[in-house]
């Protein structure tokens, strides 16, 4: 439910990590470099207390998978988490893994949709432990919420960047442009508010309806949003003077911060 989940993430990391009695939780994001290269990039970290923080190793930012001797570390692009002592895992991951005090491992993916986004390890610098098939699968519920939390985040920024591109194109369109859910008005561009007379700011929150001159033009403003209709067609509005304008309307069906709406555009005729 979190907007924007890197103000939590480190409560939720000491959370997983007192949990596991863990050293340290860990959270990479995965990329390709301009190479082709598949490297890993701590971006979060939660020590236990008396255990020194090492977000400010260098070997842990920009890190090349192969070239540390983590080859094996392209499986969790499966989905295959990495765990155990390090004495069992392979030689290269033992130095890597051993030079930086880690005894013990959990390794999980997190996926962004089907997109693997990165990892969320868990570290025990004390014991050599093997960890218990029911915390691999709680950390790895806690990857895939993290993802689905990720992706939420993603979605809201896509969005607020559509919205803001249509902004953009509505203000420098000829044609006024109008947002509306049933007749109230949303939003709407410079050009629909001087059509009718306005400031902008005199429209949003009213109805559009309020500014037809005729009960013809009202039932079919209201016969076309229920039908869905895209086509063309005319209505006669109401200028704040008094006069009247024949405008030429077109709308379609669009979400509109979250919410379904009509975006029109209209044309003085």
């Amino acid at each position: 439910g979190w907007a924007g989940w890197e103000q939590n993430i480190d409560e939720v990391l000491g959370l997983l990590g007192t949990a596991t009695d863990a050293s340290r939780v860990y959270m990479f994001r995965a990329f390709l470099d301009e190479r082709g290269v598949l490297r890993l990039d701590v971006v979060n970290e939660w020590a236990a207390p008396g255990v020194t923080t090492r977000l400010d190793d260098p070997a842990l930012h920009d890190l090349a998978l192969d070239e540390a001797g983590l080859g094996r570390w392209h499986t969790l692009a499966r989905g295959e988490p990495i765990h155990g002592p390090i004495r069992t895992l392979p030689p290269g991951e033992q130095r890597f893994l051993a030079a930086r005090g880690v005894r013990s491992i959990v390794a999980v993916p997190t996926f962004v949709g089907e997109q693997w986004w990165g990892v969320l390890g868990v570290t025990d610098d004390v014991n050599e432990r093997l960890w218990d098939p029911a915390e691999i699968d709680a950390l790895t519920t806690a990857a895939t919420m993290l993802g689905a939390t990720i992706a939420r985040q993603q979605a809201d920024e896509e969005l607020r960047e559509s919205e803001e591109r249509f902004r953009q194109l509505a203000e420098l369109a000829v044609e006024g442009v109008l947002i509306h859910d049933n007749g109230l008005m949303l939003d709407a561009n410079e050009s629909f508010a001087r059509m009718f007379g306005y400031e902008l700011d005199e429209l949003l929150g009213r109805n559009f309806f309020e500014f037809l001159t005729t009960p013809a033009s009202r039932e079919e403003i209201l016969r076309r949003i229920r039908s869905g209709s895209k086509d063309r067609y005319e209505a006669t509005g109401l200028r704040k003077d008094g006069s009247e304008i024949i405008v030429e309307l077109s709308a379609r069906t669009m979400t509109w911060r979250g919410r379904k709406a009509r975006v029109g555009t209209v044309h003085d005729i």
